[in-house]
């Protein structure tokens, strides 16, 4: 279900948690309005990381993609994807304040002050 909400909040610039927080999400080069595969994009990556780590969990860190090879599959592609989803998310709590995946898609949060969320444009044309 929540895949689906955030297929439909994406049209409109935004995921689920910016709807509810007044956000939208804006490309860091014109200001303009996320386009929605963008968004689409970094929700289903958040989607997959969070699976990951709940299948990791419950299968007691075991192998949880098996490409055949004892020690690559067993230490090495789960240590590169939990390396990953960790430093994606350590990011954000650095003075870049996003996450390494918004970089890579040039996007990044601004407030929706409370109006349509359609063609958004940043006041001063800058993202803040």
């Amino acid at each position: 279900g929540c895949m689906i909400w955030s297929v439909f909040t994406a049209l409109s610039g935004q995921t689920p948690a910016g709807k509810i927080r007044d956000q939208v999400l804006v490309s860091v080069r014109d200001a303009a309005q996320a386009p929605a595969w963008k968004i689409i994009i970094r929700q289903l990556t958040s989607a997959a990381s969070i699976a990951y780590v709940a299948l990791t969990v419950i299968n007691g860190f075991g192998v949880v993609i098996d490409v055949g090879g004892y020690y690559f599959a067993t230490y090495v592609i789960p240590g590169l994807l939990l390396s990953a989803i960790l430093l994606d998310l350590l990011a954000s709590v650095t003075p870049l304040r996003r996450r390494l995946l918004d970089w890579a898609l040039a996007i990044r949060w601004a407030d929706g002050e409370g109006h349509s969320f359609r063609n958004y444009k940043s006041p001063g044309g800058t993202v803040a």
